[in-house]
This record gives structure tokens, sequence and C-alpha cells, in this order.
């Protein structure tokens, strides 16, 4: 993956490993499921995030924030990366604001809520951090 932002390239070089985060990517991609889909997921870093800590969009893009990665502690930067792959998941296996046996499908619905008990990760909406 090619940086243009030398600090996103520094910080990713010094304390991310992309291969890590491919890793729970994959892993999650299996668990769903899906093994093999993680090779249409692209993700990406954004320095200027400073509210929240990833965003997905559709059913193949992630943005992690820069900024807050280095503030989270190891389960809570996995828990980050699969919440966010789960959210690709229910925009692809159920589409958004649809109703489907009586539940709407929403960003932090029941739908999603499920997924993430299948990936065994609290269905948490917020994570709490200590900023440098």
């Amino acid at each position: 993956m090619i940086f243009d932002d030398p600090y996103i390239r520094w910080m990713v070089g010094k304390y991310c490993r992309s291969e890590e985060i491919n890793t729970v990517i994959k892993q999650t991609c299996a668990t769903l499921g899906h093994a093999g889909y993680e090779k249409e997921i692209t993700w990406s870093w954004e320095r200027r995030m400073t509210a929240t800590l990833g965003y997905a969009v559709g059913e193949r893009q992630i943005t992690f924030s820069a900024s807050l990665w280095l503030a989270l502690s190891d389960d809570n930067r996995k828990n980050v990366i699969v919440h966010e792959v789960c959210h690709l998941f229910v925009q692809k296996l159920f589409g958004h604001n649809r109703v489907i046996d009586g539940e709407k499908v929403t960003n932090h619905g029941q739908h999603w809520k499920d997924l993430m008990t299948k990936c065994k990760e609290p269905a948490n909406r917020l994570i709490r951090c200590e900023l440098p």
C-alpha cells in the first residue's frame, strides 16, 4: 500500500503492521462464511479523522483513523477492525434501511450485533481510549 502523506507512511511503518490488519480482516471474513472476500476489501488511513476510529463505506472500503489508532490497545484495535468489517457485511448481506423479518437494517442494529457476536467480539459502538 502506498501512502502519499509522509506522516501516515511513518506511523504505519513504525507502529502498525498492514499484515496484522489484513489478517484480522481475513479471519473475520472466514468466520462470517465468506473466505476469500478479504481480497475485495480495501482499507486506508485518514489523518483528519479525530471523532471516529473507523468508517465503513458500502461493501468494500474501510477507513481507519491514523490519529487515534495509536491510543488503542491491541484488543481494541482488533475490535475496531471486526466492527468495520461487520458493517461491510451488513451492507453486502442485507442492504441498508431495509426491513427483514420485521427488523429494520441499521448501522448498529440487530443484524450488525449478530455478526459481531458470531465473530466473538463485543458489539460496542464506543471505545474509550487515552490520547497522548
